[in-house]
């Protein structure tokens, strides 16, 4: 297999671009909780039952991706939203967006009006969690994710942010702030409290 091709986005490309440009009062009926498929509980919470090793397995496959994942996740996944809407697909730590990217597709492939763009971005790699776990740190904070907006002014439609598992909900709580409105979108939560749907930091 080639190596991967990454890019990563220069602040200075969006010279003009500020937050507040962005942010916009969005329609009541939009949804503000992000939406998860399943919930199991991170390593080191106890035995995992059947389904949460079947859901682990899944959510793993997907960061490949794998078909059989997304032929798995996707159509549960667009069971949880409507159209017309923008699919954002979610950085990786290494800052690639093709794992993601893939699933939204499969996702938007499902829902009437959806479409996917690639609306943020990381201006650096950063460490993955599942690294910082094992290193016994705490997840990132929200500004250490390095995630900024690429995009200009985008329709006011409902945002998800697509993303094959949740831990801590500051990556989402990062697209969310760059972007300027937003809900996480992903297969599987694996945090031990509920999602952040606000910015707050751990």
């Amino acid at each position: 297999m080639g190596a991967k091709a990454v890019h990563f986005v220069s602040r200075d490309l969006f010279p003009t671009i500020k937050p507040k440009e962005f942010r916009m009062v969005m329609p009541a009926n939009i949804a503000t909780c992000d939406n998860y498929v399943f919930k199991y509980a991170g390593w080191g919470y106890g035995p995992p039952s059947h389904e949460e090793i079947a859901v682990r397995r899944t959510a793993l496959d997907l960061k490949i991706p794998t078909d059989d994942a997304i032929r798995k996740a996707a159509p549960e996944m667009a069971a949880l939203i409507d159209g017309p809407c923008w699919l954002v697909p979610v950085p990786a730590s290494d800052g690639t967006t093709a794992a993601n990217n893939a699933l939204a597709k499969a996702i938007a492939e499902l829902i009437s009006g959806a479409r996917v763009i690639c609306a943020v971005g990381r201006t650096h790699p950063v460490e993955s969690s599942y690294r910082r776990r094992t290193r016994g740190l705490p997840g990132l904070a929200i500004d250490e994710h390095a995630i900024i907006r690429t995009v200009g002014p985008l329709k006011p439609l409902p945002v998800y942010f697509i993303d094959n598992v949740v831990t801590t909900g500051t990556t989402i709580a990062a697209c969310r702030r760059a972007l300027g409105w937003g809900i996480g979108l992903t297969y599987a939560d694996a945090s031990t409290r509920k999602i952040l749907a606000s910015d707050r930091r751990r």
